[in-house]
C-alpha cells in the first residue's frame, strides 16, 4: 500500500471531553504535540488511543442492535469499560452533566465519533454519507483504518514468565507490554528477529541482542530469557541499562507500526538518552504512517520540522502548528527549558563536528540515506554550531577552550558552506583548517540547501505533497509542472545577486593574498567563469543562493497548488544514488571519523 492510498485521519474534534470544551486539531504526516504540563497533550493522545481499542473491536464483531447514542437512535459499538485505555470518571468537562463527544474525521471524508453519553457508557458510531455500516465486514471494508499505539514503556521483568500467545497479542498497546517483551520476540521468526537485531545494531552501536531462550529452573515454571552484549560482553537484557531496555521495546513497537494507518505514541523520551531521543525523531520519518506523538523532549522539538509542532493549550480553540524557527524557540520556552550543547557529551564522546548554523540535523538524514549509522546516530560526537563560516584563530581557541576545560584531546571535524568562494579560496581555507581541525571540509556547493535542489527528487516531493493535501480535503489533485522549468524560472530573479557576490568575493580573495593583477582584470574572469556556470541548469543550481531560491519555490508551490516541502519531505524523496558524490564523501569522511579512537 503506498501512502497516498492510506486512510489516515485529517482532524481531531473534542466537545466536552475531560479538559477540552470545544477544541480542535487538524492532523499532517507528522504530528508532534508540545505544551507544558496539564495542557491537554495527553488527553489528545487517550482520545486516539480509545479510538484505537474501538476501531480494533468493530473489526471482529458487528454492532449493537440500535441503541441510543447522543439523543439519536443509530448502530454503534459499545466499548465496555474494561477495554478502555482512559478513565471514564472524568470524561466529561468539569464533570458536567452533557454528552462528551470526539470527532475524528478520515480522510475519505467519513467520520469515526466516540461519544460518552452523560448518563454513563462509550460508543463508537461510524458517520459515513456514502454507506450504511451494519456489520463488522462493512466496517472493515468502508473503514479501513489501523491505528498503532506505543504504549508507556519501562523496564522489563527481572524473570519473566512465558506466557501464552493470546496473553502477549492482549497486552501488547497496553502498559502490561513491557512484561511480556521477551515472550513477543520468542514467538516471532527468524527473518522477523534479524529485521529486529539488525535495526538495534545500527541504532545502538555497540549492542547486540539474541533470540530468546526458555530457561526451566528446578521446580519452577519456565521463564523466557533474552541476552544482549556490549562491546561482546554478554548479559541478561534484564542487567543492561534501562534505556537500553526501553529502547529494545520502542524499535519493537516500530517494526509492528509500518502495517498501520496512523502510530500514536506519549511521551518516548522517558529512560532515554538526549543522542538517541534524536535518533528516534529520524526513525519515525521512516515509517509509512502518520504520526501523533506528544513529548516535552527539548532534544525532539528541536530535531523537528518547525511545521510538524504543534502547540497545545485546553484554554484554546484549536492546537497551533508552529511556522519558522522563532516558533521552535517559542515551543522550548513552553517546555521551561533551553536546549544548549552540555560538555558532558563532549567529555563522553571526545569527538567534535563543527557545523554553520542547525544545518546538522539536514546532513544526518543524508548520512542516514547513506547508510552511514555512526553519524545518521549522532551518539558518538557533539555538534557545536557556529554562526557563519568561523575564523581559524576562532576555531583554534574554541578547541583549547574544550581540552582546558576536560583535560583530554578530542578529535574534531568541520563541515562548511562553501557561500561565494571561489576554488581557489577553498583550497586555501582547507589548508588553513588542516592546522587546527582534524577532518576539515568545504561544501563544493553554495549552501546545504542547493543540495536540495535535485529536480528529480523535488518532482516526487511535489507530486506525494500535492496527493498528500488532496486525500485530506478530497480535492482532485492538479499535474504540477516539471521542477526544472519551475527552478529555471525562478533562480533568473537571483541572476544579478549571485554575479554580483561572486565578483566581489573573487576580488577580495585577490587582493587578500596579495595578488597584483588589476582588478578590471580579476572581475572580467571571475564573470566569464559565473557566465559559463549559470549557462546549464546543473551547474547553476550548484552556485545559486539556495535558501531563496528554495523559498521562491515553496511560494510558488503555495500559489499554485496550496502546498510547501521541507528540507525532510525532500531528503526523504532522494534515492541513495542521487545524494552528490562529494557531499557523500564528505559525509563518509565524518563518518569514518566518528569510528577512530579519541587521543
Amino acid at each position: 500500500m503506498t501512502e497516498a492510498d492510506r486512510l489516515s485521519i485529517s482532524s481531531v474534534h473534542l466537545r466536552n471531553f475531560k479538559a477540552f470544551r470545544d477544541f480542535s486539531v487538524s492532523l499532517r504526516h507528522m504530528n508532534i504535540f508540545v505544551g507544558p504540563n496539564n495542557a491537554g497533550k495527553s488527553t489528545l493522545i487517550g482520545a486516539l488511543r480509545v479510538l484505537a481499542g474501538a476501531t480494533q473491536r468493530a473489526r471482529s464483531r458487528n454492532p449493537d442492535s440500535r441503541i441510543i447514542t447522543a439523543g439519536v437512535r443509530t448502530r454503534a459499538w459499545t466499548i465496555p469499560e474494561e477495554a478502555m485505555p482512559v478513565s471514564l470518571e472524568n470524561v466529561h468537562t468539569e464533570y458536567e452533566e452533557v454528552d462528551s463527544v470526539v470527532d475524528f474525521r478520515l480522510t475519505n471524508q467519513s467520520h469515526l465519533r466516540l461519544e460518552f453519553p452523560e448518563e454513563g457508557g462509550a460508543f463508537l458510531v461510524p458517520v459515513s454519507e456514502a454507506v450504511g455500516v451494519y456489520s463488522a465486514a462493512t466496517f472493515r471494508s468502508n473503514f479501513p483504518i489501523r491505528i498503532g499505539v506505543v504504549p508507556v514503556l519501562g523496564p522489563v521483568e527481572h524473570e519473566e514468565p512465558l506466557v501464552t500467545e493470546e496473553t502477549v497479542r492482549r497486552n501488547l498497546a497496553t502498559h502490561r507490554a513491557s512484561r511480556n517483551f521477551r515472550n513477543y520476540w520468542y514467538r516471532q521468526d527468524d527473518v522477523t528477529f534479524e529485521k529486529f537485531r539488525e535495526r538495534i545494531q545500527t541504532t545502538w552501536l555497540g549492542m547486540d541482542v539474541k533470540r530468546p531462550e526458555i530457561v526451566s529452573p528446578y521446580g519452577r515454571d519456565p521463564t523466557v530469557a533474552m541476552f544482549c552484549s556490549e562491546d561482546r560482553m554478554e548479559r541478561e537484557l534484564y542487567w543492561s541499562g534501562v534505556g537500553f531496555q526501553v529502547w529494545c521495546q520502542i524499535i519493537t513497537h516500530l517494526a509492528r507500526a509500518e502495517a498501520t494507518d496512523v502510530l500514536v505514541i506519549d511521551e518516548p523520551e522517558i529512560y532515554l538518552h538526549p543522542d538517541v531521543q534524536r535518533q528516534l525523531l529520524g526513525l519515525l520519518r521512516e515509517l509509512g504512517p502518520d504520526v501523533v506523538l506528544a513529548t516535552h523532549s527539548t532534544e525532539i522539538v528541536a530535531q523537528a520540522e518547525p511545521s510538524d509542532l504543534l502547540l497545545v493549550d485546553k484554554r484554546a480553540k484549536s492546537a497551533k502548528r508552529v511556522s519558522g524557527t522563532e516558533g521552535v524557540r517559542s515551543a522550548l520556552a513552553r517546555l521551561g527549558s533551553v536546549h544548549n550543547l552540555a560538555l558532558t557529551q563532549v567529555a563522553r564522546t571526545r569527538r567534535v563536528i563543527f557545523i554553520e548554523g542547525e544545518d546538522f540535523r539536514y546532513f544526518a538524514q543524508f548520512a542516514s540515506k547513506l547508510g552511514l549509522s555512526r553519524l545518521a546516530a549522532g551518539t558518538t560526537f557533539a555538534t557545536f554550531q557556529t554562526e557563519g563560516f568561523p575564523t581559524v584563530d576562532a576555531l583554534r581557541s574554541v578547541i583549547e577552550g574544550i581540552r582546558d576545560a576536560l583535560g583530554v584531546s578530542v578529535l574534531t571535524a568541520a563541515l562548511f558552506d562553501r557561500d561565494y568562494r571561489g576554488p581557489s579560496e577553498v583550497d586555501s581555507i582547507l589548508l588553513e583548517l588542516k592546522t587546527v581541525v582534524t577532518v576539515p571540509r568545504v561544501l563544493l556547493r553554495k549552501e546545504l540547501e542547493n543540495y536540495l535542489l535535485n529536480p528529480t527528487a523535488l518532482d516526487r516531493a511535489v507530486v506525494r505533497a500535492i496527493q498528500d493535501q488532496a486525500k485530506r480535503t478530497a480535492a482532485i489533485p492538479p499535474e504540477p509542472r516539471p521542477t526544472a522549468e519551475a527552478l529555471t524560472e525562478l533562480s533568473e530573479s537571483l541572476r544579478v545577486t549571485t554575479l554580483v557576490q561572486t565578483v566581489d568575493r573573487a576580488v577580495a580573495f585577490e587582493r587578500k593574498k596579495g595578488s597584483h593583477a588589476h582588478e578590471a582584470t580579476i572581475r572580467i574572469k571571475a564573470t566569464e567563469d559565473f557566465e559559463a556556470a549559470w549557462s546549464t541548469i546543473d551547474d547553476r543550481l550548484e552556485i545559486v543562493p539556495g535558501k531563496e531560491l528554495l523559498a521562491l519555490f515553496n511560494k510558488d508551490l503555495q500559489e499554485r497548488y496550496q502546498i510547501s516541502l521541507t528540507p525532510t519531505a525532500i531528503i526523504r524523496e532522494m534515492k541513495k544514488h542521487e545524494v552528490p558524490a562529494e557531499l557523500a564523501a564528505s559525509l563518509r569522511d565524518l563518518d569514518a571519523m566518528c569510528g577512530r579512537k579519541p587521543p
